[in-house]
């Protein structure tokens, strides 16, 4: 999806000879841009909207971060409020905490999963992929990297959430590597103790767990996008935005993206291939209005945010997680029968998305739907799996509805450059 390495590329690289990882996506080839669609159109954008960043940034000074003793007694403060993740166990050959997503792969490479490798009977190229997206009629090549910099220009954009969140972190990130001056991840915060607050989840490999760290990637003129790995609206609120309340400067002035719902599947419940929607006393119900009520009187001291919908999944049978993220040799992702038909529920978004509805206008400023968009694309999963999707793909797609809905909100910075 993104354009050959350009000369804005070359003049941003780290002088020092930094590495740079190579570009891969899920086919194994080198990515293109639908944004800009010659180098020296991106260049000139570039250069044009890094003069309206200069001319409009303010330089305000950004508070101390705290002692080294007052980050020890906070982490510790904050390791007595949750249970601990446990420690990686050994395992076989290739089950490393290397192989994992969140640490297997540089910017722009994704996944160690081929999407040209799927053993699904069902499997369509990237190129359908790309004229699926057209089909909906939305003109995903006129948002370009220098239109989305220019809404996050001197702030973070923070991701907050579970593994789709994750994998729209690095759609990001890959779109806006152009802005970067090296394409090394950083720690969101200055020292293990802090970082260590904002690692509340865990990934599951080779039947071992292991702690998923936040990620950030440093852009030009004091910008960053980070992504914390979050799958319960509980911790969000017990840990992960205190957290960053307290010892990230001028955390205010960012922009957060928060999402919560496919780990809750105790909720669910499916009789006869018809899902019930999380009721009051679900556990998904609760800690959203927990979540709520303990942003009511904070409102005016957090960032504008936004809240993604939950992602359609197209297992078998309701589309819903049915006990195993795989499916079974001979089985194939399917289409979202409910959804086709009609189904109120559906056409709202699902169980998680249904009954996050209510709550939607006291989490946040804006709402990402995301749900009706990603519905059709049922045959553009990674390998063996109904949940997560190939690149390019619907995170490509989310980010074209982000940088969409910032611009009909007014959230983030004006933009001076905007199209391809």
């Amino acid at each position: 999806m993104h354009a050959q390495r350009s000369d804005v590329q070359a003049l941003l690289a780290d002088e020092r000879g930094s590495p740079r990882t190579p570009l891969h996506n899920a086919d194994d080839k080198p990515p293109r841009t639908t944004t800009c669609r010659r180098e020296a159109v991106l260049a000139l954008a570039f250069s044009l909207c890094v003069v309206a960043a200069v001319a409009s940034r303010s330089f305000a000074a950004s508070p101390p971060w705290l002692s080294s003793a007052q980050q020890q007694q906070q982490s510790q403060y904050h390791q007595q409020q949750r249970k601990p993740l446990p420690a990686p166990k050994p395992g076989p050959q290739n089950c490393g905490a290397t192989a994992l997503p969140h640490l297997c792969c540089g910017v722009c490479q994704f996944e160690r999963r081929l999407c040209s490798s799927s053993t699904l009977p069902s499997r369509i190229s990237t190129a359908q992929v790309a004229a699926q997206l057209a089909g909906q009629h939305r003109r995903l090549q006129d948002v370009t990297p220098c239109e989305l910099f220019q809404r996050i220009r001197g702030r973070t954009l923070w991701l907050l959430g579970d593994s789709q969140t994750w994998s729209l972190f690095t759609a990001a990130e890959c779109f806006l590597r152009e802005f970067a001056p090296s394409l090394q991840r950083t720690d969101p915060l200055p020292s293990k103790q802090l970082n260590d607050l904002l690692t509340v989840a865990e990934a599951t490999h080779c039947n071992a767990p292991y702690p998923v760290p936040p990620l950030c990637l440093e852009l030009v003129l004091g910008t960053r996008i980070c992504v914390v790995r979050v799958d319960y609206a509980q911790h969000m609120r017990r840990f992960v935005l205190p957290a960053l309340m307290q010892h990230v400067p001028r955390f205010k002035r960012d922009l957060v993206v928060m999402n919560a719902g496919l780990h809750y599947t105790r909720d669910v419940s499916c009789v006869e291939g018809i899902c019930q929607v999380p009721g009051p006393e679900s556990r998904y119900v609760r800690e959203l209005r927990k979540l709520v009520e303990w942003r009511a009187p904070r409102r005016n001291r957090l960032p504008k945010t936004v809240w993604m919908e939950t992602a359609p999944q197209h297992f078998p049978g309701t589309g819903y997680w049915t006990g195993s993220y795989r499916v079974t040799q001979g089985q194939s992702c399917e289409p979202l029968a409910a959804w086709q038909r009609g189904a109120p529920v559906e056409l709202a978004g699902g169980n998680w998305n249904a009954a996050a509805a209510q709550f939607v206008p006291g989490l946040a400023d804006a709402h990402l739907r995301i749900w009706n968009a990603s519905a059709p694309l049922w045959d553009s999963h990674l390998p063996d799996e109904c949940t997560h999707w190939c690149h390019p793909g619907a995170y490509q797609l989310w980010l074209y509805l982000l940088n969409d809905l910032l611009r009909v909100n007014a959230l983030g910075n004006p933009v001076a450059v905007q199209g391809p």
